[in-house]
């Protein structure tokens, strides 16, 4: 097997593949390791959804983004099939805040908050990514939640009236006082009426 510059799909500085400046239409016109691999002036690993054809025929659109990777052996930079771009989403869906529902990762003000929410188009679902000093919806949609491992609940508006709740309260009555012992703020919005809509950490017991 070939040497690369990467394993184990790991992108280059641990970033989520997919911004879209790191976004190439050919992996195989890289035509050094490093920009291959890191990208130009090592910005992040490049990835496509095009894999370049034989000479004089068009490349194939695989329909799915990959990472680029190195082949050492033949120098050349190449779609690594085995290496899917993957993304996180957080554990709230924008569209389920309140009644009218925040609509957009762009609702988020907050660069801690933004990772923790999602928005869901067409059954698929894209995480919010913090990109210029805002809240945005990324690129590529991800197939489920991957902060699983943690234990969220949110009290959101309804009819534009809200929570005085604190995060311990919501937690505990989201899961039984008996597993959580506290839990912290991530984010809030004042509804309209009163109260907020409050979104939880919740550290089990």
């Amino acid at each position: 097997m070939s040497k690369k510059y990467h394993y184990d799909c790991e992108p280059s500085y641990g970033e989520d593949c997919g911004k879209p400046t790191y976004r190439v239409e050919y992996c195989e016109d890289l035509t050094d390791g490093p920009t291959c691999v890191y990208g130009l002036a090592r910005h992040g690993t490049p990835y496509s959804d095009m894999k370049k054809g034989e000479s004089g025929k068009p490349g194939t659109y695989t329909g799915k983004f990959y990472t680029c990777n190195w082949d050492d052996e033949n120098k050349k930079c190449y779609l690594d099939t085995q290496c899917p771009c993957s993304c996180n989403v957080g554990p709230f869906d924008v569209d389920e805040s309140d009644t009218a529902g925040l609509d957009a990762c762009s609702k988020v003000t907050n660069s801690t908050a933004c990772p923790y929410f999602y928005k869901k188009e067409n059954d698929k679902m894209y995480p919010c990514e913090w990109t210029r000093g805002q809240c945005e919806k990324g690129r590529i949609a991800c197939k489920k939640d991957t902060r699983s491992a943690a234990v969220y609940a949110s009290n959101t508006c309804t009819l534009g009236f809200g929570t005085s709740d604190n995060c311990g309260t919501i937690c505990k009555d989201r899961y039984g006082t008996e597993h959580i012992e506290s839990g912290n703020l991530i984010w809030e919005k004042e509804c309209k009426f009163s109260g907020h809509s409050r979104f939880c950490l919740c550290a089990q017991k």
